[in-house]
């Protein structure tokens, strides 16, 4: 009798144990607020204080982000996807939207050409016009982790 007790004593914090550990993963982001790799300071410089207490918590549905190289006439021709939420079924529209970004790189001279990285967050849950919130910067590697950003694009698009 005492074993079965201990035995269910046992399981009983191993299963409350592995409910907390489930529990308290990480929530998925789904506002700009939320959201710790969304370019977020620069959003707040662009829009100020009072726009951005507005579209910070606003859910959106989706995102897409980009990299690639700035060309000479300031597109960032051929990006690649390297994260998309929750599936990739904006892949096609956030490439789209990334052909009209424009960005003047910053340089310190010679030909290595800057980088770019665009975000696009899509909100199409809220009654139409759907819209998409396209944002770029210049993002050139400095370091293994450090980065130095650049010129910056922001335009919200209607679709």
């Amino acid at each position: 009798m005492r074993n079965t007790i201990n035995a269910l004593l046992i399981s009983s914090v191993l299963f409350a144990l592995a409910g907390c550990q489930s529990s308290s993963s990480k929530p998925t982001p789904v506002t700009l607020a939320t959201n710790p790799k969304a370019p977020n300071d620069l959003i707040q410089m662009f829009y100020g204080g009072a726009q951005w207490n507005r579209i910070k918590d606003m859910q959106y549905d989706g995102f897409v982000v980009m990299r690639g190289i700035i060309a000479d006439n300031r597109t960032i021709p051929n990006p690649r996807i390297v994260k998309s939420f929750p599936d990739d079924s904006r892949n096609e529209r956030a490439l789209e939207f990334a052909k009209e970004i424009r960005l003047t790189p910053v340089t310190v001279g010679g030909r290595v050409r800057g980088a770019g990285e665009i975000h696009v967050y899509f909100y199409e849950t809220k009654i139409p016009p759907r819209e998409a919130l396209v944002i770029a910067k210049q993002q050139d590697t400095v370091g293994p982790t450090a980065s130095a950003g650049g010129t910056f694009y922001l335009v919200t698009v209607s679709y």
